[in-house]
């Protein structure tokens, strides 16, 4: 007893709590370094050094460490007076999702919940948590510019375009743990096309189930409409109305360069070389998304006005005039959100029709957390000047990197990808 050394153990303060996402980054940080075969050496340490190591650990961590044996749970719970809160206990469920097989830690419910590869996210319910969640979805609905109802005819985004955090989460899941976690990167590719035969010079639309059955509520508010629209080329006398269909596609495409998520998105219509009048009155009625913040849209002059808008404040930030003898052609990037687009439209007179594209590259980053600033920014609606945020989404751009999520979605290959 002489011989031997008294060491006194000084618990630390209280650490404040760290949410989910916010341990990734230190959870990432030794993933290499974890040890996954042979003895575990921390068992046979003094208990007075595995003292220090809890001490300097948060508390989630110290949680999963005491979950490994009963010595280390004995050893939590001298290090520990106060009882995990339920941010605490979150934040080590998400720990131990990545040492657990078929199982990811749902931001829904704050549980571990069993995965079914073979499903996408929709597919991952039968947990009885729902959808009911306080963070946003990434969904590019606009319905209104300058207090006026877009005649909503073709709006992809309420079905195809429509992210969910966690699917996007899921799948970098998957990146980050490997394939017993997580979905493929391809449950995050969404590709549609359609055909719709449409007359431009009529004032009313049929009372049917047109374009899309989520659409049938809108189009009966809305009586801007001045297309009829048909599946199929109707017979015998108003066939001569139609000289071809339009077609319409959508496509989204997403890649992981460098441990953070971007999806490239194209919008497509096609359809014949009709007067520059009834062009721009198709142009009016379709729903032109390019991140939630701005939107493509046209107004009908003698020149066609092809207005870059943004969503509600401010009327354009980019306006140029198009008249049949000019090819339009315009980039730009989004002051909210890492997005940027390329937009064109052209005539093919050896085709005789018009196309339109719009391409957008959106940045998403790692998608570890729904407060993860990325997310936020790309789905967080612009504020009025009485909101708190206000000042913050305005001088937002100044430390963006504007085009990196173009730059970056072209210089990627797919080496890059997962």
């Amino acid at each position: 007893m002489a011989n031997t050394r008294l060491v006194r153990y000084r618990p630390r303060r209280r650490e404040p709590a760290r949410a989910p996402g916010e341990i990734f980054q230190m959870e990432h940080s030794y993933l290499d370094m974890t040890p996954r075969t042979g003895s575990c050496a921390i068992a046979n340490i003094p208990p007075e050094i595995l003292l220090m190591i809890m001490d300097h650990l948060p508390m989630p961590f110290r949680l999963s460490l005491a979950l490994t044996c009963k010595g280390f749970y004995n050893t939590f719970r001298i290090v520990t007076s106060n009882k995990p809160d339920e941010m605490e206990t979150s934040s080590m469920l998400y720990i131990l999702q990545r040492d657990i097989p078929n199982v990811y830690f749902c931001f829904r419910c704050h549980k571990l919940c069993p995965l079914n590869q073979d499903r996408n996210w929709e597919g991952q319910h039968d947990h009885g948590c729902g959808k009911s969640g306080l963070f946003g979805d990434w969904n590019l609905v606009h319905r209104q510019i300058s207090q006026q109802q877009i005649s909503l005819l073709w709006h992809p985004v309420l079905q195809e375009a429509h992210l969910s955090f966690m699917e996007a989460y899921l799948v970098m899941d998957r990146h980050f743990y490997g394939e017993s976690h997580g979905l493929p990167l391809s449950t995050l590719e969404r590709h549609s096309k359609f055909e719709k035969f449409i007359v431009l010079n009529r004032t009313t639309i049929n009372d049917r189930d047109d374009w899309d059955d989520d659409l049938r509520t809108v189009l009966q508010v809305s009586k801007a409409c001045k297309q009829t629209v048909f599946d199929a080329r109707p017979q015998g006398s108003k066939a001569k109305a139609f000289q071809a269909p339009w077609r319409f596609s959508f496509d989204s495409i997403p890649k992981i360069i460098d441990n953070e998520l971007y999806i490239a998105r194209t919008h497509t219509v096609e359809g014949p070389m009709v007067g520059w009048e009834h062009l721009t009155r198709l142009l009016e009625s379709i729903h032109l998304p390019i991140c939630r913040h701005m939107k493509c849209i046209t107004e009908t002059h003698s020149y066609c006005h092809i207005i870059i808008s943004r969503s509600r404040n401010n009327r354009s930030i980019c306006q140029k005039d198009w008249n049949h003898d000019h090819h339009f052609q315009q980039s730009g990037s989004c002051k909210y959100c890492y997005t940027d687009y390329d937009i064109s439209l052209q005539r093919d007179n050896d085709k005789k029709e018009w196309r339109l594209k719009i391409c957008t590259y959106h940045y998403l980053g790692p998608c570890r957390s729904p407060a993860d600033l990325l997310w936020d920014y790309l789905v967080r609606d612009v504020c009025g000047p009485l909101n708190p945020l206000y000042w913050e989404m305005k001088n937002r751009h100044l430390d963006m990197d504007l085009g990196k999520a173009r730059r970056r979605w072209h210089e990627g290959n797919e080496g890059d990808s997962s």
